[in-house]
């Protein structure tokens, strides 16, 4: 039944939607495209219910429930999403091969694959695209504008994701009642939405930094070059958890203060104090990852795009500006899109639009 229903998507008779699932909340986003681009029809966010118990099946539940909670708030009649995988159980690499005949490509990037995943591809799914025209082959051959066979060189982008992951994740969307007919990677799906909205000039190199409460995800692209992918397993939960230790405050009374600026008792400007130490993990290893990017193209990162639901912890961009090696930009993902007039879930997108930009670019992949 699955495989027809995505025969059916294939041929255009069925309309998606992004549902980029996090531990944290739920957002979905759904797109239509007309001669002048892209128009947001729908978008919706839920939390995810935080119980304190451990029970990995409630956990699971309550997931379950945020998902149907959000798909039912947008109004989307779409059953088929298009969903996001990231953290360690994924990886996206890029790859450069002396040209190669179609035939052999998959399995050169299945033994590429074996020597860069920090896991054991044989319990992966790999898979890869081939791209043409990037700046990556010029470097190697001279300045020629080289094609997919020019040059000699055959390049593009593979990822990996462990089985156990992919599964979890389409039983998560089985649960709640819906057809996952893609998966995707979250931080390309976020880069492919930053480029739809943000100009990439020649001889630019941008980044686009999205720190939500589970992992933060960075990406990189030069003009005419290929994505360079890194996440990293620190992000907005551990900052927060790292003031109300220090603190000895709780957690939620934190959060008040860096998303309100709501001072508890004389802790505003302790909290905002403590922010900087809270975030020297993050970024000592967004700094080591620009660094080594900055080393092996030979490039400078002009600016970084900062997004995510921890992105607007009052007193962030500033920090971040000051401390990273690029210029800082808070990015709005949808400041320049246009949305359909009266649609549902227009306040979620001025509320909590700097979260909803993964979900945005899963929607573009099957439009």
């Amino acid at each position: 039944m699955e495989d027809f229903d995505l025969e059916l998507l294939l041929s255009g008779k069925q309309e998606v939607f992004g549902l980029d699932i996090g531990t944290s909340s739920v957002k979905v986003v759904q797109l239509r495209k007309d001669s002048d681009g892209y128009v947001v029809s729908a978008a919706a966010r839920a939390d995810v219910f935080q119980a304190n118990s451990g029970d990995t099946n409630q956990k699971r539940l309550d997931v379950v429930s945020a998902i149907r909670e959000c798909v039912k708030s947008s109004h989307i009649r779409s059953r088929y999403a298009v969903c996001g995988v990231c953290g360690p159980d994924v990886a996206v690499r890029s790859f450069s091969f002396l040209s190669l005949p179609d035939v052999e490509i998959s399995h050169a990037v299945v033994l590429e694959a074996e020597q860069v995943c920090p896991f054991e591809t044989g319990q992966s799914v790999v898979d890869y695209q081939v791209i043409a025209n990037v700046a990556a082959r010029s470097s190697l051959h001279g300045n020629q504008t080289p094609t997919r066979e020019v040059d000699g060189v055959t390049s593009g982008i593979l990822v990996a994701a462990t089985n156990e992951v992919i599964i979890r994740r389409r039983q998560l969307v089985k649960e709640a009642k819906l057809h996952c007919v893609f998966m995707d990677v979250n931080s390309l799906a976020l880069l492919n939405w930053l480029l739809e909205n943000e100009e990439l000039l020649p001889g630019q190199t941008i980044a686009v930094l999205d720190i939500g409460n589970s992992f933060t995800s960075l990406a990189v692209i030069r003009h005419n070059g290929l994505p360079f992918i890194r996440d990293i397993a620190y992000a907005g939960n551990d900052i927060i958890n790292h003031i109300a230790i220090e603190h000895k405050m709780s957690v939620q009374d934190v959060r008040s203060i860096l998303y309100g600026g709501k001072a508890v008792g004389q802790h505003l400007v302790d909290v905002s104090a403590s922010l900087k130490k809270a975030c020297n993990k993050l970024v000592t290893n967004i700094t080591q990852t620009l660094r080594y990017y900055m080393v092996q193209e030979t490039v400078h990162v002009d600016k970084i795009y900062i997004c995510g639901g921890f992105s607007q912890a009052h007193g962030l961009i500033e920090l971040l500006d000051s401390q990273l090696p690029s210029d800082v930009q808070l990015w709005h993902p949808f400041m320049k899109v246009r949305c359909q007039a009266g649609m549902p879930g227009m306040h979620v997108l001025e509320e909590y639009g700097s979260s909803m930009a993964v979900a945005a670019g899963l929607a573009m992949r099957m439009i």
